[in-house]
């Protein structure tokens, strides 16, 4: 099961445990209400006896009625609906840098997590364009060919980590190259390459791959993320406290904002320096590649998880639609106080 908007599902308890709260407070100032205006005699004749198991009965209905409007709130997709789409757009692949450098902190959370999540918002604006996915350090490996199933893309997306690719260091001219391989050299279509990156490339010769692309036209996008001054300290790992060391001291990582603006050039591209600040990548989409030449491919079958929101939201309508109904009174009890009134 995927959600659209996981976050929703956060409020569930503190708003569940809130009504509880809410509702026995309720129900203890009404009684007290009650008894400060009759004698507890008197009560059973004038006014009607409150049903204990049918509060107990509305409580339940209306959490019910909560925690399954969260849910629908949530976005909830499962079962798998096939769908043939014809790409009509460009082809875009993605290169993300996953080498330990990526782990620095100077960019919350890190430099890693911010990459995955502006890519995860430029994926959001694609409409018939093919993307794909590059990892790489040392070594680049495709973590997901071209694809119009965005949903399939975002998953690969999501699992990347420092362990993506099989060796360590920072190889930036065997990535784009390796991006070239991938692509159809006879496409008729328009090809890009996004590369995120801090910059920290140790002699892959990045710009003669740059030079390479640019001779079959194909357009490097580069974004650097990471602090061009002072730099960050380099974690062994995720969520370390300890970092990496190079005869004996700290190894510090810092953005090459010259390089990625060399290759951007080279390619008539664009350098992104985000350095440590947010920049919406959807927005260099909607710039520069929305539009872009697209000759219609052979439609490709897209696997997509079915929207299911609408069973929790029936459910969470019917048990609010109970609740009205159900009174709190049992029947009764509630006639024989009016008969009692009466006489």
């Amino acid at each position: 099961m995927d959600w659209l908007f996981p976050q929703a599902l956060y409020l569930i308890l503190p708003m569940c445990f809130g009504w509880f709260a809410l509702a026995i407070y309720s129900e203890g100032k009404r009684e007290s209400a009650r008894l400060a205006f009759m004698m507890q005699p008197m009560m059973a004749r004038m006014m009607p006896v409150k049903s204990r198991a049918r509060f107990w009965c509305k409580l339940t209905l209306f959490e019910i009625a909560i925690v399954m409007g969260l849910v629908a709130l949530a976005g909830p997709r499962f079962g798998e609906q096939i769908e043939v789409v014809i790409p009509r757009g460009s082809d875009l692949y993605v290169i993300v840098d996953v080498s330990r450098s990526m782990l620095a902190e100077d960019v919350l959370p890190t430099r890693l997590g911010r990459a995955k999540a502006d890519v995860f918002a430029l994926v959001n604006r694609l409409d018939g364009d093919r993307i794909g996915l590059i990892a790489f350090a040392g070594q680049a490996v495709v973590k997901c060919p071209l694809t119009v199933d965005y949903d399939s893309f975002r998953r690969a997306l999501g699992e990347l980590d420092t362990d993506s690719a099989p060796r360590g260091g920072t190889a930036i001219g065997d990535a784009v190259r390796k991006a070239l391989e991938v692509f159809d050299a006879n496409a008729q279509r328009d090809q890009s390459i996004l590369l995120i990156t801090d910059g920290d490339d140790q002699q892959s010769y990045p710009l003669e791959a740059a030079t390479v692309a640019a001779e079959r036209q194909v357009t490097v996008f580069t974004v650097g993320l990471g602090d061009s001054e002072t730099g960050s300290r380099v974690p062994q790992k995720t969520n370390s406290s300890t970092f990496m060391e190079h005869d004996g001291q700290q190894v510090w990582s810092k953005l090459d904002n010259k390089l990625l603006q060399e290759i951007a050039l080279k390619t008539s591209g664009v350098y992104i320096p985000a350095g440590t600040r947010a920049y919406d990548l959807g927005q260099l989409y909607v710039d520069h590649l929305q539009g872009k030449r697209g000759k219609e491919a052979d439609g490709q079958q897209r696997i997509r998880r079915a929207d299911r929101y609408q069973i929790f939201l029936a459910i969470a309508l019917f048990a609010l639609i109970a609740d009205w109904c159900l009174s709190p009174y049992a029947k009764k009890q509630y006639f024989d106080s009016i008969h009692g009134a009466n006489r």
